[in-house]
């Protein structure tokens, strides 16, 4: 069974962490562009919040809540997905060329980064306890959860 599939990308762990980093160069994408162009990418970047955040609550936050701290942890997650959520209605409120834009875009950036950070510091050591088989099915729900949006 210990064949080459059971990879990185079959691991949940790794695949959150890959998921961050993409939304971590597309928010660098999202600064470097101007009006449309901005506008469009920005919606890009939303939807790869949101399914992101979404399969996580889904998946992930199930399994962190059996865990020590788990409610709290998970509750302190979901109130910074809101935070977030929250500037994304009102990004997508704005035109591109709005001159409060770019500074609630990068208030939204320093919050989502801290808030992957903190799942990487608080939820990724629970699910590094688990076997590479439970994280490997792990992957494929959190894959189907995200196909399925």
């Amino acid at each position: 069974m210990g064949t080459a599939m059971t990879t990185d990308q079959q691991d949940v762990v790794q695949m959150l962490i890959d998921q961050h980093e993409t939304v971590k160069q597309t928010f660098t994408k999202v600064l470097g562009e101007t009006g449309e162009a901005r506008k469009q990418m920005f919606e890009e970047l939303a939807d790869l919040i949101h399914t992101h955040e979404l399969s996580e609550q889904q998946v992930i936050h199930p399994l962190t809540r059996t865990a020590d701290q788990g409610e709290r942890i998970v509750a302190d997650r979901l109130r910074e997905e809101a935070e977030a959520d929250q500037i994304i209605a009102e990004l997508r409120g704005l035109s591109a060329d709005d001159p409060t834009f770019e500074g609630r875009l990068e208030g939204l950036q320093q919050a989502v980064v801290a808030h992957a950070e903190r799942e990487e510091d608080e939820e990724f050591p629970l699910l590094r306890e688990l076997s590479d088989d439970q994280r490997a099915s792990l992957a494929d729900e959190l894959r189907r959860a995200q196909a399925g949006d």
